[in-house]
């Protein structure tokens, strides 16, 4: 509490300062950065600004009365300061804040603005009261700030970027731009031959009055530096600015509205500046980009001199510059577009660091220019085949082709997407391809053979007695993960049949180990009676909510390796674990009725015609003991979940033997019934039901939770996996409490 008293004490002092010089009845908080707070003082007949700003930072309220005495009407005036206190008082805020958007606004604000810096360029000695932005070394600046050591400092209080985005995204991001160094540079070379004038520095639309007769008053002059005029635009237009600001030839054809408007905006800026007699028209089209890319430079620089570590800031700041790193690179890559090599090399470099989506951006802009060039055609082609793209990639592949690429390289990238789209005859015939124009013997040997394998599996899934079934190589067991083409037959397996059969994705030991500890803490529902927190569902069969403690709280369980990527590819990217329960069959268990453990979507009835839609749930079921003919197993029919229920009773029946360490997975809506338990054995099954994260299964969920998890054990949870349980934490409806 003290603490907090200190924290606020200054505004409270500040406020009462305020009122011996301005009489107000409101007072809020419109602007807080890690360098001001700005607070807007509302009276009857006036109202005004009070800032309050760091130390360090009280030497420019000396600068904002001088810039009000020498430009009148576009700087706030000031009505007092106080020194000791951090603030000042300066008159504002009885109009509407300007709006970037409105093209007369717009116009009418830098026209002012240009014509202001026209004027300051032949005021010597205010210039030198202003701090100067160094040119020569604001790109080295900008490296130390991403390359600097781990411990996210770089000289005295400094900051690096690391501290905001993480060593390693910093570390890429330096990567990147020492790459396109050159570029930059010779950008800012062009810069530093504008006259230098007074700028900004972070001219924002909110801190700029817009009044009724198209003047504006631009306060907060705090960051104001010398340098050459449009160094202050970056922080108005964003990345749009240095774009629309490049040199026609510069960018290809049919650019976006906003950059149009932003160029139209900036033909306004350019003739204010000429009409002060700044500099002429041509020099500022050449280098005016130049200055604004500075500005962008000059925006990440100032988050180097970031007070104390605070996360809100600090998520602000890491999204803001993420923007400003993005702006950069997108100059760069326009730079870049009469040069086909560079365009080249600089999507392998994005694609290399993790950013393949830029690298594609890249290569269709590049595609666009050079249309009948087969190479950009099979670099694309595999930057969307990195992106699970397949399809496009397919067209990129083929395009190549058919510009003339004839080499091993892309026929057998072809075969790989081939593979993956699961056109295992065409895959054979690009493998061929590759193999005929001298590709390594061994991996193609390799692929045709596991071409061969997947097709197999794919023919044996369509007959009529077997359970769609898919197994981790050697290789995949070794990496812990599915390959791209096995991941792509299971996922199409499951959504034509809606069940699907998986080997050896689970420890045995933990199977084994799961079962013993089920027996020793629910052998309380070991008994043909009705249980007060356990589901009846079926002769001497219960569905047991099970406790996610101990060993069932194991990532490798619920948040298999095997079993997620499947779940993100049938429910996509957003899904949640619904329910964690044990269909457990007791000794002498009967045969189960066929049912269906949730009707299709938006069906009126279970004997309606359903829509063909995606799966929204799915069951894991992995059985804590081997399913065989005797303990017995559940029946399923495949293809049922896109059935009516009455449809699916002439589809036939499949019966899946599940050794320990397997599982089977089955869509919510298909059609199954457990079979019968003929053995002294309890058959426990444990059913994981991963589910879209706007599904809620209102049906087998009365008597006993989906999900339980104490507290102490959700801990245990590592974060990367506690987004499938985040779900549990919302609050439920509260009835009659």
């Amino acid at each position: 509490m003290e603490e907090q008293q200190r924290a606020t004490a200054p505004v409270t002092e500040a406020l009462a300062w305020a009122a011996t010089h301005l009489e107000f009845s409101h007072h809020e908080l419109v602007r807080k950065t890690p360098w001001t707070k700005v607070h807007l003082l509302k009276g009857q007949s006036r109202s005004a600004y009070l800032t309050l700003t760091r130390p360090e930072l009280s030497h420019t309220f000396n600068l904002a009365r001088v810039l009000e005495q020498r430009f009148a009407g576009i700087v706030p005036r000031v009505i007092a300061q106080n020194d000791a206190l951090g603030a000042h008082l300066l008159a504002g805020g009885e109009v509407d804040a300007f709006d970037i958007d409105d093209h007369e606004q717009g116009c009418a604000l830098l026209t002012a603005y240009a014509d202001m810096q026209g004027k300051a360029s032949h005021m010597p000695d205010l210039l030198a009261a202003l701090p100067a932005l160094d040119m020569d070394t604001l790109l080295d600046r900008l490296l130390e700030f991403l390359d600097s050591a781990d411990d996210h400092t770089m000289n005295g209080s400094r900051v690096s970027a690391s501290r905001y985005l993480g060593s390693r995204n910093a570390a890429s991001y330096a990567t990147l731009f020492k790459k396109r160094s050159g570029l930059l540079a010779n950008l800012l070379a062009q810069a530093k031959e504008l006259p230098l004038t007074i700028n900004h520095g972070d001219l924002q639309a909110g801190k700029i009055d817009f009044h009724p007769n198209n003047s504006c008053v631009i306060g907060e002059w705090e960051h104001a530096v010398t340098g050459p005029a449009g160094l202050s635009l970056y922080s108005l237009f964003g990345g749009r600015g240095t774009v629309a600001a490049l040199p026609q030839h510069s960018v290809e054809n049919g650019q976006d509205e906003e950059t149009q408007r932003s160029r139209k905006l900036l033909d306004a800026y350019i003739g204010g500046l000429e009409q002060s007699h700044y500099a002429p028209r041509e020099d500022l089209r050449d280098r005016l980009a130049g200055a604004i890319c500075a500005g962008a430079i000059l925006t990440v620089l100032r988050y180097a001199d970031y007070p104390k570590p605070n996360s809100d800031f600090d998520k602000i700041a890491r999204k803001h510059l993420e923007r400003c790193f993005s702006d950069l690179l997108d100059t760069c890559d326009h730079l870049a577009l009469p040069d086909r090599e560079a365009v080249l090399h600089f999507a392998r470099d994005y694609a290399s660091n993790g950013r393949r989506r830029r690298a594609e951006m890249l290569l269709r802009r590049i595609a666009a220019l050079h249309p009948q060039d087969a190479e950009i055609q099979e670099q694309l082609g595999w930057i969307l085949f990195k992106q699970r793209e397949n399809q496009a990639a397919l067209e990129a592949y083929r395009s190549a082709i058919g510009l003339g690429s004839d080499n091993a390289r892309v026929y057998e990238q072809l075969g790989d997407v081939l593979l993956v789209d699961s056109s295992y005859k065409d895959a054979d015939e690009a493998f061929s391809n590759a193999r005929i124009r001298g590709a390594s013997g061994t991996r193609i040997e390799q692929r045709l053979a596991w071409s061969t394998q997947l097709q197999r599996q794919a023919e044996q899934a369509a007959q009529a007695d077997v359970v769609p079934t898919i197994q981790p190589s050697a290789g995949e067991l070794e990496s812990n993960k599915w390959l791209p083409e096995q991941l792509a037959l299971g996922v199409k397996l499951f959504h034509q049949h809606g069940v699907l059969l998986i080997h050896n994705v689970f420890d045995k030991s933990l199977i084994k180990a799961s079962n013993e500890e089920f027996v020793a803490q629910y052998a309380r529902y070991f008994s043909d009676r009705s249980q007060r927190d356990a589901l009846r569902i079926g002769d001497k069969r219960f569905q047991i909510s099970l406790v996610l403690q101990g060993v069932f709280n194991t990532p490798s369980l619920y948040a298999n390796p095997f079993i997620l990527p499947l779940m993100q590819q049938l429910l996509g990217d957003e899904f949640a674990l619904g329910c964690t329960v044990c269909a457990t069959s007791l000794p002498g268990a009967k045969d189960q009725h066929w049912h269906k453990d949730h009707r299709s979507l938006f069906a009126r009835d279970e004997n309606d015609t359903p829509l063909q839609l995606p799966p929204f749930a799915i069951t894991t079921m992995v059985p804590l003991v081997e399913l065989d003919e005797k303990i017995g197993t559940t029946a399923v029919k495949k293809g049922s979940h896109l059935l009516s229920k009455r449809d699916s009773e002439r589809v036939p029946a499949q019966l899946p033997m599940v050794p320990e360490g397997s599982c089977f997975l089955m869509d919510l809506r298909l059609s199954h019934r457990g079979l019968g338990n003929q053995t002294q054995t309890v058959r426990p099954i444990l059913n994981m039901v991963y589910q879209r994260y706007w599904f809620s299964d209102s049906k087998n969920f009365q008597k006993h939770p989906p999900l339980q998890i104490p507290a102490a054990e959700y801990k245990k949870i590592p974060k990367e996996h506690k987004r499938l349980f985040a779900w549990g934490a919302q609050p439920g409806p509260r009835i009659g409490q």
